[in-house]
């Protein structure tokens, strides 16, 4: 089972056995506390709930923070990190990853966050789900809106825009005609 940060892997006796079709991965063993954050929707229009997240980010007694999704209000792809705002966060989140380590799990609004982002922001990518293990127990971490069964047009839609076709296609736009829509 990998650790998050990457470390050495336990040996056979110190891991717990994997659970059946679930990405696992192990808090580090010094670590107190973890936090868990998500659907913050971050844009521009809402500077207060910006300023409250570089707050946090700044106060936190958390070893670990892990965005459950949704962070941004919308991304529409890698290359808009260089936008005003886009940057700004990214700052923020640069500079929390110093003091503490962060993971990211993708929300139904900023699903195209991609590798140049996260390793921008220095946080790790958790899949949805993962099973985070820590402190002796197995946590499920999940965005959520894959459970949303009883929405079954917004299934059929979160399956078109999550294959690599559709993304592929989305992102060969150009940034202001993704912006647009």
């Amino acid at each position: 089972m990998p650790t998050w940060p990457p470390g050495p892997t336990p040996t056979p006796d110190e891991a717990l056995p994997a659970l059946p079709g679930f990405v696992e991965v192990a808090a580090a063993d010094h670590w107190r506390c973890i936090d868990f954050v998500g659907d913050l929707h971050l844009c521009e229009s809402a500077p207060r709930t910006v300023e409250a997240f570089t707050r946090y980010l700044a106060t936190t007694p958390a070893d670990a923070v892990v965005i459950l999704g949704d962070l941004f209000e919308v991304w529409v792809g890698d290359d808009a990190r260089d936008g005003a705002f886009e940057s700004r966060c990214i700052g923020l989140l640069a500079d929390a990853a110093c003091g503490r380590n962060l993971a990211f799990m993708h929300g139904n609004r900023d699903f195209l966050v991609g590798l140049p982002t996260l390793a921008a922001c220095g946080m790790t990518g958790f899949a949805d789900p993962t099973v985070l293990v820590a402190f002796g127990e197995r946590v499920l971490l999940t965005h959520g809106d894959a459970l949303c069964l009883g929405d079954t047009e917004y299934q059929a839609f979160r399956a078109q825009v999550r294959t690599a076709a559709w993304q592929r296609a989305f992102l060969d736009r150009t940034l202001a005609a993704r912006r647009q829509i």
